[in-house]
């Protein structure tokens, strides 16, 4: 299963996955295809290109040859690319609720959940001129982009109706937003109202250039509609190679299957033109089913553009499966099977990639990019050096590939931090290899290397680790390079030239390697004949620091020289070591938890996850926080072999939580582990107690809490102090009428005091009548809808008291705004509104406070949230949303959403107040309230039997403000 919280594959992973190609034999043969998985290949994608022939020609069979390659390959694909249309010998699969063509069924091979396990698209075609032309359009796309005007790279087409639903704006408004935050000059927008007919206006923005059309609103199998635009109207584009990726979140326009309309919508874009004059787009994502829903597109659509711009996402297919995981965040009590308005399962099924699944989306200008390495290399010599800048600067991340096709040669490697690889070209033969560069918006480099045989060239034959306790090396002798040992490499040098003896012959090490410490670096061997060996006379000494980590490489470098001249080549050693990781920790106590102001002992579960045995295995625990302290900071384990995991149960820690350690609280603990030579520090984030409702909800990851009315041991929490801002003097009631559907308002304000809200400064605000604010002028946004937090939709930066489908009606119903300059404070008002499917009415307020007055550790305002009526009934529409998040909208406290409670939060109801800060305090000792119990009745004696007596309690608080108490006895028998 794909991580929720990872969307993007193999961005700068050490090992790049790769591509399945699968194709009926028909199109096996097709020049232009086979030049598309060379391009891949060249790229740095490991290719299989098969054909029907082999796996088997029905689905299940396809499934069956996935499934078996997926399981045994070393490095199983990223990427599925089905090649052909269902009716031509590239079946699909059916989604069974709904009887809607998927290609999902093809990645799930893990599990019984329905996140794909590789990305897949459809090159579906019915004809060689269609896969030509498919095919010609990503490579040129790809590998040489129309750049004679950049500016089409920050331009993008958003179309949508709104005329039956006023979400479709507000999210075609939040996309467009997202791409002109993130460097896109332009943007358009076609729009139903006014245009109902929308060719006349699409076509010629497409034509002049855009990278992303994006259209929401009704759809079938051959069209948008309205604005209509057609499959026909595809045939009467000239955009020629400025060609976009099409994000059709509507019906039916992906219907590949469809007998009615071949091509579907989907299929014009991608197939239409010729491979000299294409026209339409690269790729296409859209849905097979006809009856898709509005708030699971809009809500699929936001999460793809957040993906793309504010989360990097690269490829097409992740994208969308960035927008299929905001679904399903968004709906969660809709994850299990059904239909389109009842199942995220349902949505992941129907939407479907037309197109190459691991396109590399533009989102800029392609950077040129200036890559200096050398053109020719001596056979036998295997060191490789390439830089890459753009202008003066280093390409951190740049993807670089040599491959020769001919022998089906291939290495890759990502530029460091200052544009450089030093790559180990291994066995590379004579002949002449690619050099590509590719990387997110980086044109293309493509470039040569020719490895050839000299008169005389100094390579490595082999080289041997000696780590023995013999001579000066010092180790366990298994011949690999393990931390804290000092090895002897023995290393024979060969002649691969073809003519000449290499006389004087000497070799040199070094590295830069911050492990690594070069006691002997420089030795002699004998002449060495062309086609000869040359034993280096002693060997190198190396110093592995205990350190190093498992899988880390240390790079050497070995200058072979002679009279004849020099050469510069690379050994590669492996470190082979422990790898400690903390599985899980147990508190040795009768209630495996410690609370504030206890002490326990607690037992760590470690694994050994290297490759070499953690052997006479103690862990020294620190502390870095006051609240939480190590009393007994020594551990040992049994001996714990690679794989295997052990407690330190004979030997364990004991911590002590301080009284005003908040229950909930997490504290990065170190654990120092010391294995043999073997050293490293270990993360174990340890929770003292466990959060109920009566502790804040939070943090986010910015440090946000939100505190309720009813946390009383918590100075934050804040006492409900009703503030009736609709009859103060200079109060502003807003003209912000919003009676039925789609009357939604929103108006902007100016701030009397500058606020700070998630590390940003911010002097106005925007106000909506469905019980929200953000920051900044943002009146465009009127979303009705609520969603998760943190989350794709909605405005940025909200602060959400009350977020629904809010109506006022004409009983008293209106919202306020008050600046209350004697405390510093301004307080916005909602009074007496319900929701649209009316139940019961809210009154609630939002106050900021000014920071300058009411300072906290990280300078951010705090804000409270007040409740005089609460009735949160809306049941079909996910309730309400309360909590607040960041401009981002990456992070954020989320109280409540779709009646799910935060832990932390206690369910709200009248007279609650809410306070959002940054700032934390632990009461350690409890409010002075005294309990009184006397018998009810006369006075009772409890025989040693025990039973069932009656007494009265009486309470006295001594404190200045109410307190909510629980009382419970214990009784001690005789």
């Amino acid at each position: 299963m794909i991580n929720p919280e990872a969307f993007s594959l193999d961005e700068n992973d050490e090992v790049l996955g790769g591509y399945l190609f699968i194709t009926p034999p028909s199109f096996q043969s097709n020049q232009w295809l086979t030049d598309l998985v060379e391009w891949k290949q060249r790229k740095g994608f490991p290719c299989t290109f098969v054909s029907t022939s082999v796996t088997g020609s029905s689905a299940s069979q396809i499934k069956n040859y996935i499934q078996n390659l997926y399981n045994t390959s070393p490095i199983p694909p990223d990427y599925l690319v089905l090649v052909g249309d269902a009716d031509q010998g590239m079946p699909t699969h059916y989604y069974p609720n709904t009887g809607d063509a998927s290609d999902l069924p093809y990645t799930l091979l893990e599990g019984t959940d329905y996140f794909p396990d590789m990305l897949a698209g459809r090159l579906s075609v019915d004809s060689q001129t269609d896969l030509s032309v498919v095919c010609a359009k990503i490579l040129n796309y790809e590998a040489n982009p129309y750049t004679s005007d950049p500016s089409w790279f920050t331009r993008g087409l958003m179309v949508y109706d709104y005329s039956g639903s006023l979400s479709c704006k507000n999210t075609k408004e939040r996309c467009r937003d997202l791409m002109l935050e993130h460097g896109y000059t332009t943007v358009e927008q076609v729009t139903n109202p006014p245009h109902y007919s929308g060719a006349s206006y699409i076509n010629p923005i497409i034509n002049n250039g855009v990278t992303f059309v994006n259209y929401r609103g009704y759809g079938s199998y051959s069209s948008w509609s309205p604005p209509t635009y057609y499959t026909s109207n595809i045939q009467s584009l000239y955009n020629n190679y400025k060609l976009p990726v099409i994000t059709s979140i509507v019906c039916g326009g992906g219907n590949f299957v469809s007998s009615s309309s071949d091509p579907c919508f989907g299929e014009g874009w991608i197939r239409y033109g010729s491979v000299l004059s294409p026209k339409g787009a690269v790729s296409f994502m859209g849905p097979t089913s006809l009856y898709t829903h509005t708030k699971w597109n809009n809500c699929i659509d936001a999460g793809i553009y957040q993906g793309i711009f504010e989360e990097d996402i690269g490829d097409f297919a992740s994208a969308l499966l960035r927008g299929k995981i905001e679904l399903y965040y968004g709906m969660p009590n809709n994850q299990g099977p059904g239909g389109t308005t009842s199942s995220v399962e349902c949505y992941f099924y129907i939407y479907n990639i037309l197109g190459d699944p691991g396109l590399e989306m533009w989102t800029g200008v392609p950077a040129t990019l200036s890559v200096t390495h050398s053109t020719s290399l001596p056979q036998g010599v295997n060191s490789f050096d390439l830089t890459v800048l753009t202008g003066v600067t280093p390409v951190e991340g740049a993807l670089v590939c040599v491959r020769r096709a001919e022998n089906d040669y291939q290495n890759t490697a990502w530029t460091d931090e200052t544009g450089s690889v030093l790559m180990d070209l291994g066995d590379a033969t004579a002949g002449s290899y690619y050099v590509t560069v590719t990387g997110h918006n980086l044109h293309t480099y493509m470039g040569q290397l020719t490895i050839s045989q000299e008169a005389v060239a100094l390579g490595i034959e082999n080289y041997t680790v000696d780590d023995d306790m013999i001579g000066e090396s010092s180790g366990d002798g298994d011949g690999q390079f393990n931390p804290g040992e000092t090895i002897e490499l023995i290393v024979t040098l060969s002649n691969n030239g073809s003519s000449q003896t290499a006389t004087g012959v000497t070799g040199t090490v070094s590295s830069s390697d911050p492990y690594l410490t070069i006691t002997q670096s420089s030795l002699t061997g004998p002449n060495a004949a062309p086609g000869a060996t040359s034993l280096l006379s002693d060997d190198f000494n190396l110093i592995l620091s205990p350190e190093a980590p498992h899988s880390h490489i240390v790079q050497v470098t070995l200058e072979a020289s002679c009279s004849q001249g020099s050469w510069t080549n690379l050994i590669n050693l492996p470190v082979v070591a422990p790898l400690a990781e903390a599985l899980e920790y147990t508190i040795e106590n009768s209630t495996g938890v410690l609370n504030p102001g206890e002490i326990a002992d607690i037992t760590v579960t470690l694994l050994n996850s290297g490759g070499d045995p953690l052997q006479n295995c103690s862990g020294t625990l620190i502390s870095p926080d006051a609240r939480l302290t190590v009393t007994d900071n020594y551990g040992q384990w049994d001996n714990i072999t690679p794989g295997n995991s052990c407690v330190n149960g004979s030997n364990m820690f004991t911590l002590t939580a301080a009284p005003d350690c908040p229950p909930g609280w997490t504290v990065p603990l170190q654990l120092i582990v010391n294995a043999n030579s073997y050293a490293d520090t270990v993360i174990v984030n340890f929770t003292v107690g466990e959060v109920t409702d009566e502790d804040p909800a939070g943090p986010d990851a910015y440090g946000y809490r939100c505190f309720d009315s009813r946390d009383l041991m918590y100075a934050q929490a804040p006492t409900y102090d009703w503030i009736e801002a609709s009859t103060q003097p200079g109060q502003t009631t807003l003209n912000l009428p919003d009676y039925s559907s789609e009357d939604d308002k929103s108006l902007s304000l100016q701030l009397p005091f500058d606020f700070r809200y998630y590390g940003e400064d911010y002097d106005s605000i925007t106000v909506c009548s469905n019980g929200w604010i953000s920051m900044r002028d943002r009146d465009n946004y009127i979303n009705f809808r609520n969603w998760n937090i943190p989350g794709a939709q909605g405005p940025p930066a909200m602060i959400a008291a009350f977020w629904d489908d809010l109506r006022m009606d004409y009983s008293g119903s209106s919202i306020h705004y008050w600046y209350d300059s004697a405390n510093h404070r301004v307080v916005i008002e909602w009074k007496h509104l319900k929701t649209a499917y009316g139940y019961g009415y809210n009154t609630f307020e939002i106050i900021l406070y000014d920071p300058a007055y009411y300072p906290t550790s990280t300078g951010d305002g705090e804000i409270v949230f007040q409740y005089q009526q609460f009735r949160n009934y809306d049941s079909s529409e996910n309730y309400c949303t309360i909590g607040i998040e960041n401009w981002q909208q990456s992070d954020g406290v989320k109280v409540t959403y779709a009646n799910y409670y935060t832990a932390g939060s206690a369910v709200l109801d009248d007279g609650v107040a809410l306070k959002f800060t940054t700032d934390i305090d632990y009461l350690s000792t409890a409010p002075d309230v005294e309990i009184q119990l006397t018998p009810y009745g006369t006075p009772i004696q409890i025989p040693s039997s025990g039973g069932s007596f009656d007494y009265n309690i009486a309470a006295t608080n001594n404190e200045p403000t109410s307190q909510g108490i629980t009382v419970w006895c214990d009784v001690t028998l005789p």
